[in-house]
């Protein structure tokens, strides 16, 4: 069915050092692919886990805050 390794989110944002929630918002915006099986679940291709390892770029969450003013 699927060809290659896939991980679930949880899997993926473990292997790749960062939150479930963040995995997810990647994949909304698609800047990382899947596989959707039934209406939640999501199945990430391995070859996205370097991608998620990379650090963030662009504007994706919200601002950060200043400590510093």
């Amino acid at each position: 069915m699927l060809e290659g390794k896939y991980f679930t989110v949880t899997q993926s944002a473990e292997m790749a050092g960062c939150t479930v929630s963040y995995v997810r918002q990647l994949l909304r915006k698609g800047v990382i692919s899947g596989e959707k099986m039934g209406d939640r679940a999501w199945l990430i291709p391995a070859k996205e886990i370097e991608t998620l390892k990379k650090p963030p770029t662009g504007k994706i969450g919200r601002p950060r805050i200043d400590q510093n003013s």
